[in-house]
């Protein structure tokens, strides 16, 4: 399992506040700094899934993937695999 050390840089993107993985340099906007857990697991679905090949959903089309990127759908609380693997996150 991977895990994420998220730390604020300072900007923002969608009105979202932009952190960056100290480990593994992912960059997302995210709601809620706590969301860590989050994509650890929603990454973890999409790793043992027969539909995750080369960094994306066949079923979706999502990149779908632990690098530099500003929206990562694993990153969006209201996001859900087409498959139901996982769900949106509600408050």
């Amino acid at each position: 399992m991977l895990y994420c050390d998220l730390v604020d840089t300072g900007k923002t993107f969608n009105n979202k506040k932009i952190y960056k993985c100290q480990k593994c340099d992912l960059e997302a906007g995210l709601e809620d700094p706590n969301a860590k857990e989050q994509i650890n697991s929603r990454m973890d679905i999409c790793n043992s899934c027969e539909y995750y090949k080369d960094d994306a959903c066949m079923l979706c089309g999502c990149r779908v993937v632990r690098d530099t990127v500003y929206q990562n759908k694993l990153a969006d609380k209201s996001a859900s695999c087409p498959d139901g693997r996982w769900k949106a996150i509600e408050d």
